[in-house]
């Protein structure tokens, strides 16, 4: 995938070794979380986009702070991650489809660049390092907890096959899958569909 970014904003990569294959499909939710933890104390309006997205939401509005790409091998023993985050610190990038915002905008503080590295990195080796049943647990939990959208919001999505279709939100499970109430009241799993907030 293409990154899009401009000069003053932070992107990093970090390479997260011996991951357990049983974490690999939530592995992006973790990473969005501790992502997170660190761009919250700069603002309270900063909110989690399920599957890889940091956004501020204003009213029925997402704009796009940052996103996480996490891309690797489970199949082999050494099994590997390679995390990209990419955040807008000072500028926002012009992307066709899709409101941005810089986290200079919304912030209550100065942002410095190489302080919010830092902290970003630190978060990621700390909480990534060592992951176990309960972390996930407690990860997927505050996740859901910062999410742009609540419980029975109605999103909008393309399915794998282009169509349009709609349902409500009802949790993330333990995968990191994202499960929603269909209209015809069935319940549907999201593998990594491009959600939206329907009008």
């Amino acid at each position: 995938r293409s990154w899009i970014s401009s000069s003053g904003n932070l992107n990093l990569s970090v390479l997260i070794r011996d991951v357990p294959k049983e974490f690999y499909l939530v592995f992006p939710i973790l990473v969005g979380w501790e992502v997170f933890q660190a761009l919250y104390s700069y603002s309270d309006r900063i909110r989690l986009k399920w599957p890889n997205d940091i956004v501020v939401r204003e009213e029925e509005r997402l704009f796009k702070l940052g996103g996480i790409l996490c891309e690797g091998d489970s199949g082999s023993e050494n099994s590997f991650l390679v995390v990209g985050v990419g955040i807008n610190c000072l500028e926002s990038p012009k992307i066709e489809g899709r409101e941005t915002i810089a986290l200079s905008k919304v912030s209550s503080t100065e942002v410095h660049i190489d302080e919010l590295r830092e902290s970003i990195y630190k978060r990621l080796i700390g909480g990534l390092t060592f992951i176990n049943s309960q972390y996930v647990k407690g990860a997927i939990e505050g996740f859901q907890r910062y999410l742009a959208f609540g419980v029975g919001e109605q999103l909008s999505w393309k399915s794998l096959k282009g169509d349009s279709e709609t349902g409500r939100f009802l949790r993330i499970d333990r995968d990191g899958q994202l499960w929603v109430r269909l209209t015809e009241g069935q319940d549907k799993r999201l593998l990594n569909e491009e959600v939206s907030i329907s009008l």
